[in-house]
């Protein structure tokens, strides 16, 4: 999950910085383009944690666009079809020319990409049938532990019993964890950090 959210940082900065050289003449599609840049990354985040929402980068579309962009079943999506049309524009007016709309363009396709493997990620959980089996097995592991250990340890049976059962079902419990990296637990992605990175960067360093 870390690895594909580093693309989207990369293929966002790529993105932004050869439309801001290509479309240097055309200062609205320039802000248009990076605005929605901002706005895939945002709604990424949330969509991969079950949210319809665009908060974080409404204040740069007007109430109507906000309205339509809500309406919308799949935010991440919309943004990129938004920028598309806007290169397209570009090309119609003579503005970009097809190479390097391509080449742009390749970038965005990029980025969809990323989008779909997180969400792979997201919907694969740890099958149900596999999580129950393993904790059964675990459960009499740790129960036969014991007999085997107190010949050895007589009455250290009880700590060496606790200590080896802390690790595997710590271990189990780690598994549970990082299933899905994307939400608001303390082990997962500092998304919130990473988006705020690709808007600073986007609007002030690209």
């Amino acid at each position: 999950g870390r690895k594909l959210w580093g693309g989207i940082v990369n293929e966002t900065r790529n993105l932004v910085r050869q439309t801001k050289v290509y479309l240097g003449s055309r200062r609205e599609l320039v802000d248009r383009i990076t605005h929605l840049t901002i706005a895939f990354a945002w709604s990424t985040m949330y969509h991969l944690r079950g949210k319809q929402e665009l908060d974080k980068a409404i204040r740069y579309f007007s109430p109507e666009e906000v309205e339509d962009l809500m309406k919308t079943t799949h935010l991440p999506l919309a943004c990129a079809r938004r920028i598309t049309e806007a290169l397209e524009m570009a090309r119609i007016e003579g503005v970009l020319d097809p190479i390097r709309q391509v080449a742009v363009e390749h970038n965005l396709e990029q980025l969809v990409d990323y989008l779909g493997a997180c969400e792979r990620i997201h919907k694969t959980p740890l099958p149900f049938a596999y999580v129950i089996h393993l904790r059964r097995a675990l459960l009499l592991y740790a129960l036969s532990l014991p007999f085997v250990l107190v010949e050895t340890f007589g009455w250290g049976t009880i700590a060496a019993t606790f200590a080896i059962s802390y690790i595997m079902f710590g271990i189990e419990e780690i598994g549970v964890e990082i299933e899905d990296p994307f939400g608001y637990d303390d082990n997962d992605l500092p998304l919130e950090q990473i988006c705020e990175g690709i808007e600073k960067r986007l609007l002030n360093d690209v």
